[in-house]
């Protein structure tokens, strides 16, 4: 990746976190770290509204179309709890090799704040292919800003055991770009 895209990447993930930098933020007395106790009256959680969260994947778009395949990766995150979000990935795909792949997995928000804050988590995939099927599992960590507005963005990174297993470069790394209600 050029130290272009590097820089736009950079950008992007913390455009959104500054803009929000001059709005006035309420800490509870004596929370040193800025988060609500889960199931206070003012916590993110409880308040925002913010449990469904529609994100897509505009890195595999991109490199996708310049590797001739039309990836078009969609995630769907509920928060189930303060500290847990479960989510659906679906990305089909059509080129040079046609498929479509369909991932499910888990994040745990330390903060409390679920969908926004740091993860840790994991996610478990199949992508299909004519020839086949290929299955992968993922430990990942991450972290995804939810606005008021509901604009949403993320990054994540995360291990691939099938790309361990076969010897290929087993990093992986997202930057969902999404939309919270």
């Amino acid at each position: 990746m050029g130290i272009a895209k590097k820089f736009l990447v950079l950008f992007a993930v913390c455009s959104a976190h500054l803009a929000l930098a001059d709005q006035p933020r309420l800490v509870p007395e004596g929370d040193t770290l800025g988060n609500s106790a889960p199931g206070d009256s003012g916590s993110a959680w409880g308040d925002s509204g913010h449990k469904t969260v529609f994100k897509t994947h505009p890195l595999p778009m991109m490199f996708g179309m310049a590797g001739g395949l039309l990836m078009v990766p969609v995630e769907l995150e509920f928060a189930v709890h303060p500290n847990a979000g479960l989510y659906v990935l679906a990305t089909p795909f059509l080129g040079a090799a046609s498929g479509f792949a369909m991932n499910a997995g888990a994040h745990l928000y330390v903060s409390g704040n679920a969908p926004d804050g740091f993860w840790i988590g994991g996610q478990v995939g199949a992508t299909m292919f004519p020839s086949g099927v290929s299955l992968d599992l993922q430990p990942q960590l991450g972290w995804q800003w939810v606005h008021d507005s509901g604009f949403t963005i993320g990054i994540g990174t995360g291990v691939s055991l099938a790309s361990i297993a076969s010897q290929r470069f087993p990093l992986v790394f997202s930057v969902p770009v999404g939309f919270a209600w």
